[in-house]
């Protein structure tokens, strides 16, 4: 579990360091970020490396596409930072030594259930509760219920909920990125 421990102090790190950053600082950050990715996966075999780089390009088009394009959230400069292309390689990593751990595979029912109750509750909350409509989180949801249905990674699947809910809550609380209040899309809501 080291390396999901890595991943989640960096990400406190870096977006605590992000909080009042310029430009260039956070350029450097996104350096840091980038190192720390390519020291990991020097751990890594030739398959999760080549996985890591197709993550990494492919949400850095889903970046540029939905915030720099779409503004479906806006990062605090207005910009697709540095960190966030290595940043979901670190995510990706992170959610695999999750999956991979002997602890996870120990309490794997016990993880799986858990991650499907909590993303449940939290997307009828963002349906129902929450202040700003979530529609995004339902359909998030409803993704992780068809992979852990029907996908073979399904400890995978529940270490990327984890990672990822830590950073969506970590980010967006210290104003990293902000959604949208409406969908500008007009296809969702």
């Amino acid at each position: 579990m080291l390396l999901p421990l890595t991943v989640v102090a960096w990400v406190a790190v870096a977006l605590g360091l992000d909080t009042g950053a310029t430009l260039g600082q956070q350029r450097l950050i996104g350096l840091g970020t980038w190192l720390l990715l390519l020291t990991l996966l020097r751990r890594e075999d030739r398959a999760t490396r080549v996985q890591v780089a197709v993550v990494v390009a492919f949400a850095t088009l889903v970046e540029y596409v939905f915030s720099g394009g779409l503004d479906v959230y806006v990062y605090r400069l207005h910009n697709i930072p540095a960190f966030v292309p290595p940043g979901h390689g670190l995510v990706y990593l992170a959610a695999l030594g999750i999956g991979r751990s002997a602890w996870a595979k120990e309490h794997a029912p016990v993880l799986t259930a858990a991650t499907l109750v909590t993303c449940g509750a939290w997307a009828v909350w963002g349906l129902a509760l929450s202040p700003q409509l979530d529609v995004l989180g339902a359909f998030w949801f409803g993704c992780l219920l068809v992979f852990s249905r029907w996908g073979r990674s399904r400890l995978v699947y529940a270490g990327a909920f984890l990672v990822v809910s830590y950073l969506e809550v970590v980010g967006t609380t210290l104003g990293t990125w902000r959604w949208s209040t409406h969908d500008p899309t007009g296809l969702i809501a």
